[in-house]
C-alpha cells in the first residue's frame, strides 16, 4: 500500500430536516495503488445517524476498518465534525440546480418527501 496516497475519513455533520434531528455522516477509504494483492480499492458512503449512541456505533465500525488497513501501512485518517446543515435546504438546492440542467425533467418548485 502506498502510505501517501492512501487514506480513510468520517465526517459528521449535526442535522435537521424540519422536526428530525441527528447527524449526517461520510466516510470513506481509498487504498492506493489499485489494483493491489488485497484486491480492494476502497469505499466510500453516507448515511445518518438518530443520535449521539448511533453516530458512535458509526464511528467504532469506522475505527474498526481503519485499524485492519493500519497493519498494511494506512496512515492517514481524519475524524471530523463539521458545520450543521439543513436537509431540506440541501435538498431543494439540488433539485434546483438539477432545474437548471434539464428544466424539461425537473422543476425549481419540486417539494420533496422528508423522512
Amino acid at each position: 500500500m502506498d502510505s501517501e496516497k492512501s487514506h480513510a475519513y468520517f465526517h459528521y455533520h449535526p442535522a435537521k430536516d424540519g422536526e428530525w434531528r441527528g447527524f449526517y455522516i461520510t466516510s470513506g477509504l481509498e487504498l492506493r495503488p489499485y489494483p493491489n494483492p488485497f484486491t480492494y480499492g476502497g469505499y466510500w458512503c453516507s448515511g445518518s445517524a438518530r443520535d449521539e449512541a448511533e453516530l458512535k456505533k458509526h464511528l467504532d465500525d469506522f475505527r474498526k476498518e481503519v485499524e485492519r488497513w493500519k497493519k498494511h501501512g494506512l496512515v492517514k485518517v481524519e475524524i471530523k465534525q463539521l458545520d450543521e446543515i439543513d436537509l431540506a435546504t440541501r435538498r431543494l438546492h439540488a433539485q434546483a440546480q438539477l432545474a437548471k440542467l434539464d428544466p424539461k425533467r425537473y422543476r425549481e418548485d419540486f417539494q420533496p418527501r422528508l423522512w
